[in-house]
């Protein structure tokens, strides 16, 4: 636990160590933000729909898995099954939906906030639409189903069939990188570089290893989550950012002075 507590308070060290004040480093507009995350949430509420109406696994479906036609690679993942991990991998995943916070607070972004987290609903919002959609269309049985040691109880439930891509992996890694990115960007002198970047490799891939030693996900599923997240969470800033001294090649998205968010959503992960 030491090592977690170590990880998650050298991300909000950041937020309170760096100082430098810069000029803007984000367009937002929400002609066209505002469209986008409009349609983000449209995606997310279809994708959580589509998820809560997939076919489920029956008893019949799981005694009849067989774990040899499993793919070699993701073999080793079958015999895994432990609560703890399991518990302490929700503990990455609800902490982590806060560490984008720290970039919306950082003393650089002055009048950016607003458009600090706009990004951030963004990001989250694609991640999970695009987690659910997954989810709810590939049907991957998850690698505890293939366990003959495991009781129905454990085997047989809502999400059996959840498995491709791991959720928490993909949305701890959307909330690491993306918090990585903005630090980055409004930063980029900054001597903790290493140690954010470092943080935002790191945080994700521990809870991905939790998920493997659940008996949550295969490590394709792991690695695949992980992809998304990463690729979700660098993006969505760095195609927001404004090009300064040629130095950055990105998306003129527009601006506007001001503005901020006035509206909530729930994730529903697992």
């Amino acid at each position: 636990m030491k090592s977690i507590v170590f990880i998650f308070t050298a991300f909000f060290a950041v937020s309170t160590s760096c100082c430098a004040q810069r000029a803007k480093t984000y367009n937002w507009s929400w002609k066209t933000d505002g469209a986008i995350l409009a349609g983000s949430m449209a995606g997310y509420a279809g994708s959580q729909s589509l998820k809560s109406q997939a076919q489920q696994a029956t008893y019949e479906d799981i005694i009849n898995l067989d774990g040899n036609r499993v793919w070699g690679f993701d073999r080793g993942a079958i015999k895994n099954y432990s609560y703890s991990a399991a518990s302490l991998s929700d503990l990455f995943l609800y902490g982590s939906l806060s560490v984008p916070l720290i970039a919306h607070f950082d003393k650089g972004v002055k009048n950016e906030k607003g458009a600090v987290l706009g990004m951030m609903f963004e990001s989250l919002l694609i991640n999970q639409s695009i987690t659910n959609s997954l989810k709810a269309t590939t049907h991957r049985y998850r690698p505890y189903t293939y366990n003959t040691a495991l009781s129905e109880d454990i085997t047989v439930n809502p999400t059996a069939k959840q498995s491709f891509i791991s959720g928490h992996t993909s949305s701890v890694a959307t909330a690491t990188f993306f918090t990585a990115k903005v630090l980055t960007d409004l930063h980029p002198e900054s001597k903790l570089k290493p140690l954010i970047w470092a943080s935002a490799i790191v945080i994700p891939a521990t809870t991905g290893y939790l998920r493997y030693r659940a008996g949550k996900h295969f490590p394709s599923d792991i690695i695949a989550g992980y992809g998304v997240g990463a690729l979700v969470g660098f993006f969505v800033p760095h195609f927001h950012k404004i090009k300064i001294k040629n130095r950055d090649v990105n998306l003129d998205l527009g601006s506007v002075s001001g503005g901020g968010l006035g509206f909530s959503f729930s994730l529903v992960l697992d």
